[in-house]
């Protein structure tokens, strides 16, 4: 057993320490439950209807296993735990009462790292697609970066039991999420709380239906309305059947759930989309996260958001930067073409362009460049030098991947951007008060690393050859 590692907050002032273990393999079979796996430690046993469960659910425990290590498993129903997989899980469901999915009653976090292998089974041997995610009580996190497939007949985010959390988090990189139901909120009447998230940075999901903020427990009408849910895409595919919810009310106030796709420069851009109808009533924003970023060229062609059906009246569809534009019948959004500054044909690396007047924002594509290039902005003058420098202190807090510095009262220089394909340049800059605009664009090719080497090499030959003639002709 390894040290006191981890502490869990209870939301009481209460911490946990959680010890670690990590599988060994010593038993005579691969199950979770056999103490010698777990270097003689007994950490699990088995539920009669949810799986497996700590041993003791007083204690917070965090277990590991490893990358090249095979286990398996009967479901997990955990409290105060921690479960890590880097290697090969199968969850197997062992008779048709049995449950088999995570049912995480407080204080747990599931995390599917990229090299794990977990798989779903039945008791023949089969993909079970009856398996659950319950994520019960507060403060339980699943994240999964591996590139699994998962399906699910239902997703309980914070929506079923333990007299109800106030805040449950998936975290989804990659690999597919499927489900027959999706249920977002918080079975809990504080409404001061933070939101339960589903939060997608890449891969896929798909869901039959979705509930936001609405419907926690389907069969529990007097509570229908409790409960607050957030879905954010920051990257990937989000694609729901039929979407309902999005209000719910408490003590006379009516709080709005959110689906907010945004546009960032870690991820990229994500994508989310209703194939049926749809009453919900809550907010969908498009956002841009930061007033400079470069994404994939796909978004010139890509809704970002798209309701294939009936909409709700009542649906709020905004975005906090006109470079997102939307239908006329509350549909659609997308990148504005009326702010593609360069409309008949990409930017040239080596190249200047100028434009016709100041764009407050705007975006142009890039064509590929086999070098990194440094990007120069020729912006609306300012009245100084300390001012300039206020717009670019603005741009480096707000920006994360790139370093701005002036270089004139009216001209900027970014700082570096790698050889890539093809990619689009968008930027915002009417967050700034003094509504800075862009009047052109330039750019000078930087050599790649070993470039460089090979000049220097060059030089020092050169120097070289001159130095040895040299010292010819005085002896």
């Amino acid at each position: 057993m390894g040290g006191l590692v981890l502490s869990f907050f209870l939301g009481t002032g209460v911490f946990l320490s959680a010890a670690e273990y990590t599988w060994t393999g010593g038993g005579a079979d691969s199950h979770f439950t056999t103490a010698a796996n777990w270097g003689g430690n007994n950490l699990f046993i088995v539920h009669a209807t949810f799986g497996l469960t700590q041993n003791n659910n007083s204690a917070a425990i965090t277990a590991i296993l490893p990358e090249g290590a095979y286990a398996q498993t009967n479901g997990f129903d955990i409290t105060n735990g921690t479960i890590t997989v880097a290697g090969k899980l199968d969850s197997i469901r062992t008779s048709s009462g049995s449950f088999n999915g995570f049912w995480m009653r407080g204080n747990s976090t599931i995390t599917l790292l990229p090299t794990a292998e977990f798989t779903f089974l039945n008791r023949n041997g089969g993909t079970d697609t009856s398996a659950q995610l319950t994520m019960a009580g507060g403060n339980n996190t699943v994240n999964k970066y591996d590139t699994s497939s998962l399906g699910f007949d239902n997703m309980f985010i914070s929506t079923y039991d333990c007299s109800g959390g106030v805040h449950n988090v998936v975290n989804h990189y990659a690999g597919g999420i499927s489900a027959n139901a999706i249920r977002l909120g918080t079975y809990s009447t504080n409404f001061t709380a933070e939101p339960s998230q589903y939060n997608l940075y890449g891969g896929t999901v798909s869901a039959t239906q979705m509930w936001i903020q609405y419907d926690t427990i389907p069969q529990k009408e007097s509570i229908r309305q409790h409960g607050r849910g957030e879905l954010n895409v920051y990257g990937g595919e989000f694609t729901v059947g039929t979407l309902s919810g999005g209000q719910s009310v408490s003590n006379s106030v009516t709080y709005y759930g959110d689906i907010n796709v945004r546009l960032n420069e870690t991820s990229g851009f994500g994508t989310f989309a209703v194939t049926g109808d749809s009453d919900y009533n809550g907010n969908v924003n498009v956002t841009m996260d930061s007033p400079v970023l470069t994404l994939s060229p796909t978004i010139l062609e890509t809704p970002l958001v798209n309701f294939a059906g009936n909409v709700s009246a009542d649906m709020q569809l905004m975005s906090n930067s006109s470079l997102i534009t939307f239908s006329e019948d509350n549909k659609t959004a997308r990148l504005n073409p009326a702010k593609n500054v360069t409309p008949d044909g990409g930017y040239t690396v080596g190249t200047a362009l100028s434009f016709g007047e100041a764009a407050t924002e705007g975006y142009l594509s890039i064509n590929a460049s086999g070098d990194p290039y440094l990007l120069s902005l020729l912006t609306t003058e300012f009245n100084s030098e300390a001012d300039m420098a206020l717009f670019v202190d603005w741009l480096n807090e707000s920006v994360e991947n790139y370093s701005f510095s002036a270089t004139g009262l009216s001209s900027l220089q970014i700082d570096t951007f790698a050889a890539n394909t093809d990619a689009v340049f968008l930027w915002d800059f009417t967050g700034y008060a003094s509504g800075v605009g862009v009047l052109g664009i330039a750019s000078q090719q930087v050599p790649e690393p070993h470039t460089w080497i090979l000049a220097l090499l060059g030089i020092a030959l050169y120097w070289g050859r001159y130095y040895a003639k040299s010292r010819v002709c005085i002896g």
